[in-house]
Order: C-alpha cells, then sequence, then structure tokens
C-alpha cells in the first residue's frame, strides 16, 4: 500500500499509484497499483490487514456515507491499496512507486467526480511531518 500525504487545489482529488520494477538500464516494468479517490479516504481500521502491527492493506467503505469533504490547499493522509502481487527483484533493479491522477482508460470518473478534479494540481508530501511511504508486506 501507499500511504500518502496529499494535497489539491480542487474539490477532490483521484490518485493512482502504480509500483515498477525499475532495471539499471532505466526500463520500468509495471508491477500492480491502486487507486483511491481522496473525498473516500476513510479507512475502517477493523476491516484493514495488518502485518505485524503495520497497515498493510486498508479496507475503504466507498459508501455515500463514508464521504468526507476535501479543502483545496489542506493536507490529508491517503493510504492508497496496491493490489497483492508476487515479483522477485532482481539484483540492481529498484522499485518506484509513480503517483498520477488519472489511470485512463482503466478507469473513468463519473461526470460530477471529474468536474470536482478538473483543472487540479495534486501535490505529494514527503517529510518528517508528512511521511509519505510505500509499505510492503512479505508473505
Amino acid at each position: 500500500m501507499a500511504k500518502l500525504f496529499v494535497s489539491t487545489t480542487r474539490s477532490d482529488a483521484f490518485v493512482t499509484a502504480r509500483l515498477e520494477d525499475v532495471s539499471p538500464s532505466g526500463k520500468a516494468t509495471p508491477l500492480s497499483n491502486g487507486w483511491q479517490l481522496l473525498s473516500l479516504r476513510r479507512v475502517d481500521p477493523k476491516k484493514s490487514a495488518y502485518r505485524n502491527g503495520l497497515m498493510i492493506q486498508p479496507w475503504h467503505p466507498d459508501t455515500r456515507s463514508s464521504v468526507e469533504s476535501v479543502q483545496p490547499g489542506k493536507t490529508y493522509e491517503l493510504d492508497v491499496e496496491i493490489f497483492p502481487t508476487a515479483a522477485q527483484i532482481p539484483a540492481g533493479h529498484t522499485l518506484r512507486l509513480a503517483i498520477q491522477t488519472s489511470d485512463e482508460p482503466h478507469l473513468t470518473p463519473s461526470v460530477p467526480t471529474a468536474l470536482n478534479q478538473l483543472g487540479g494540481s495534486l501535490t505529494v508530501y514527503s517529510s518528517k511531518r508528512y511521511p509519505s511511504a510505500l509499505v510492503i508486506g512479505r508473505g
């Protein structure tokens, strides 16, 4: 999963987190990905999966009653489930977490959702105060 700290200039944001294996030559091979709408960021800790006390699979209710407002410019914690996969990373390769605000043609937002994001910018923070991270649970 990706634990991200983000802000947007609009009233919502769609976040795609893509995990890639990058060879020493720079060739990227997709391994897995996940998506999350910022307004549906609520996590149910009782239904989420943990390993060694660390959340590795957040469970989002994704219901109308779980919608939370998004204020432009405010920083939010967002847990994005990256779907489980098995991969052996060769020596010299690295993992890359690529973040983007869409995933066409896989996911097309509804018109109201698209209008809430249209023309916005997403900022991902990574600092001591906002420790964005890739969380990997080994099997």
